[in-house]
């Protein structure tokens, strides 16, 4: 599966099978090139997104909190529950403060629930009717002509006619 798009977001997809193809630089994401931006794995995206916040998406995050600590923290505690349950731990005395403060540790489960792609969505269409297939010739051609993309009919019907 290739998923097209320059979001960020979308990378929390990304496993084997499933891959990212950014469209604005033209390149493939994979496991590596998430783990080279971000220093975490593409399951660890929406924890690390959780801590460090996203102003692009206004998700808030935490104050004092970049992405390379939220990387370390991560590599170091696994995962963004096992971290804010051993938060007490944390030798820094302000990143233990504000990882153990009930306000702050609300916000990281906000911006968590704002990041993290919900993946059990159900799905009315079956999956093998979603795969590439011939499109409707009649049908393509009625929708660019109403919505008038005359190049692309004439284009699609010229082709059609050299096809047969």
């Amino acid at each position: 599966v290739v998923v097209v798009s320059s979001d960020k977001d979308l990378m929390q997809l990304i496993r084997p099978g499933v891959r990212l193809h950014d469209p604005l630089k033209d390149r493939p994401i994979g496991e590596e090139q998430v783990f080279e931006k971000f220093g975490v794995a593409p399951t660890k995206l929406a924890d690390l997104l959780a801590l460090t916040g996203d102003t692009s998406d206004n998700v808030p995050g935490i104050p004092g909190v970049g992405p390379k600590t939220a990387a370390e923290l991560l590599g170091a505690y696994g995962d963004l529950e096992t971290l804010l349950a051993r938060a007490a731990e944390i030798k820094q005395p302000k990143r233990r403060e504000t990882l153990t403060d009930p306000e702050s540790v609300k916000l990281i489960r906000l911006s968590k629930q704002l990041v993290e792609l919900v993946r059990n969505v159900p799905l009315e269409t079956q999956l093998d009717d979603l795969g590439l297939h011939e499109p409707d010739a009649k049908k393509l051609v009625a929708f660019l002509q109403a919505f008038v993309f005359t190049m692309l009919s004439a284009l699609f019907i010229n082709a059609a006619i050299h096809k047969h």
